[in-house]
């Protein structure tokens, strides 16, 4: 806090305590209609096929990104409960994820339903 003009004074403390937060500066890219990968179970098919992905993360990685690197997977071998050896044929809703180290996403729609 600065002095006081001449013939002024303050009346209580003549400090002060201040908190700063320093944050990142962050970005965030849409690449909407992401074809979705099915993992686990050849010729499974996901409803809806594709799903828009947002990216949010530093403003170098987003701007880096290509279209070919945001994949929205539904991975069956994580689905637990589900033995894919032993049913043959079926559906399950499947959360949609997509693999970057560096960024968070968001998915929509966040899940699909894989049909083999």
């Amino acid at each position: 806090i600065d002095a006081p003009p001449n013939r002024v004074g303050y009346i209580g403390p003549q400090s002060a305590t201040v908190k700063v937060t320093i944050a990142r500066r962050v970005s965030e890219s849409k690449f909407a209609e992401r074809p979705v990968e099915i993992v686990g179970l050849p010729g499974a098919v996901a409803n809806p096929r594709t799903a828009d992905v947002t990216v949010i993360g530093a403003p170098e990685v987003v701007r880096a990104l290509r279209a070919e690197q945001v994949i929205p997977q539904a991975d069956l071998t994580a689905v637990k409960g589900l033995n894919l050896k032993e049913t043959p044929h079926g559906s399950v809703s499947v959360k949609l994820t997509v693999a970057l180290s560096q960024a968070e996403t968001e998915i929509q729609p966040p899940s699909v339903t894989v049909k083999w």
